[in-house]
């Protein structure tokens, strides 16, 4: 926003604070706190952890729930943080297109993270005949085969 002139800069001004609203920082807070207390209720006393790791499920908690609106905990967002945190290495190597690479790998689960938001995307759609409790189901089946088969997929390609 600091390089932005006239409307352009009125325009995103307006959505940013929209954004950061009273009421929106208030449900994101009430959130936070949420995923804050999951994670410090997950640690057992005198135990070691990785803070970083924690931060990381923290993070990515977060996300997913007040982006996606999908519960931490759940068999589909612990496999899709899977494939998210094979993505990220995959970023961060080098771009070699080769059957066992983090590259490739990063490829594929690029691929599956796309195909769960497109079915989020998909049963969210507003449909007046549409039971929701269904719809919630056929969403956890789907997404839980269609991980399954990109993960045996990419075995098989991985395997001389």
């Amino acid at each position: 926003m600091l390089v932005l002139v006239g409307d352009m800069h009125r325009d995103m001004r307006i959505i940013s604070l929209n954004f950061l609203s009273h009421a929106r920082l208030r449900n994101l807070l009430r959130e936070v706190e949420n995923q804050t207390l999951l994670v410090l209720n997950s640690w057992t006393d005198n135990s070691t952890f990785s803070a970083q790791d924690e931060a990381k499920k923290f993070t990515f908690n977060l996300m997913a729930k007040h982006i996606m609106s999908i519960d931490p905990g759940k068999p589909e967002t612990e496999k899709l943080k899977k494939k998210y945190v094979t993505f990220m290495k995959g970023v961060v190597s080098a771009p070699i297109n080769l059957p066992g690479t983090a590259y490739r790998r990063a490829l594929q689960s690029r691929l599956t993270i796309l195909k769960f938001i497109g079915l989020i995307l998909w049963f969210s759609l507003p449909v007046q005949t549409q039971d929701t409790e269904t719809s919630q189901e056929e969403l956890t089946q789907e997404t839980t085969s269609s991980m399954k088969e990109d993960s045996e997929s990419s075995t098989k390609e991985e395997t001389p």
